[in-house]
């Protein structure tokens, strides 16, 4: 078989573990346009990390030894990169420094999920922001202070109010 990624949007269906069951599955069914051809040298190795509590003690420092920690256990499969894909939990100020952080504690490149929209947005020139989020109102104003902070005037935001419950609801939000 193909080595291949699954791209978690069906075109028919929406968004797998969030409107459809199967985000989470080892073994799932997926539409054919749904997969991702793996290119050959190219390996895909995900770990977990802990659960953080807004406002219990989490700081950029616990989360750069966390991400460092978790970027350690991939360390057997000779990684190259190692991407932090927690929107919400990389959004700090500036956004480059989660990243630096976790990097010189873990000796490999860290990436952020919150580093790289901050990127993107201003490599579209983009300056006026309306936001739609899975998020309850006060990580939303969390995101609009991170993005204000990094030079973005956000119009509208918008969420569907999961992780109100705290880590409980987090897997509702992933």
């Amino acid at each position: 078989g193909d080595r291949v990624l699954v791209n978690p949007l069906n075109k028919k269906k929406g968004l797998m573990g969030e409107m459809l069951d199967g985000g989470m599955a080892e073994y799932c069914l997926v539409a054919a346009d749904q997969l991702v051809a793996m290119p050959d040298g190219v390996t895909f190795h995900t770990v977990r990390m802990p659960l953080h509590a807004p406002g219990h003690g989490t700081t950029i420092d616990t989360v750069a030894q966390d991400i460092a920690a978790k970027a350690g256990e991939l360390t057997p499969a000779g990684v190259d990169v190692v991407a932090y894909a927690c929107t919400a939990g990389s959004m700090v100020t500036p956004p480059d420094s989660l990243c630096q952080a976790a990097s010189a504690l873990a000796g490999v490149p860290i990436v952020t999920t919150a580093a790289a929209i901050v990127a993107a947005l201003r490599s579209l020139g983009a300056r006026r922001l309306s936001i739609a989020t899975p998020y309850h109102d006060a990580l939303n104003d969390h995101e609009v202070a991170f993005l204000e902070a990094a030079g973005f005037q956000v119009l509208a935001i918008a969420g569907l109010g999961i992780g109100a419950n705290g880590p409980s609801d987090y897997p509702r939000i992933a």
